[in-house]
């Protein structure tokens, strides 16, 4: 299982995280992606966390296409890298739509 945050984070909030992750998961491997613009060496050493220092932010996504593309692209290569694809990515969104 994969999990993803975005944003700032502390080490300590992470490693919170993790170990209620490690809780819900009962045993079962998983990995948390972290994309957040700050160094990796908040997150040196901790186990099953990947932290990548990188921004996507919304507002000037929509403002400007080609930044959006960059930032496809970087995502896309971070997935590819992780060997998440179309075959095996589930989308859990944090708000599910009222119907």
């Amino acid at each position: 299982m994969l999990f993803v945050r975005t944003g700032i984070s502390d080490r300590g909030g992470v490693i919170d995280l993790v170990n209620k992750l490690q809780k819900q998961c009962q045993g079962k491997p998983f990995h948390l992606l972290l994309l957040s613009p700050q160094s990796d060496d908040e997150f040196l050493d901790l186990p099953n966390v990947l932290h990548y220092n990188v921004e996507f932010n919304p507002d000037r996504m929509y403002d400007d296409l080609g930044h959006w593309m960059y930032c496809t692209e970087v995502m896309g290569g971070i997935l590819e890298f992780l060997g998440v694809s179309s075959k095996n990515l589930f989308w859990y969104p944090a708000k599910l739509p009222k119907g």
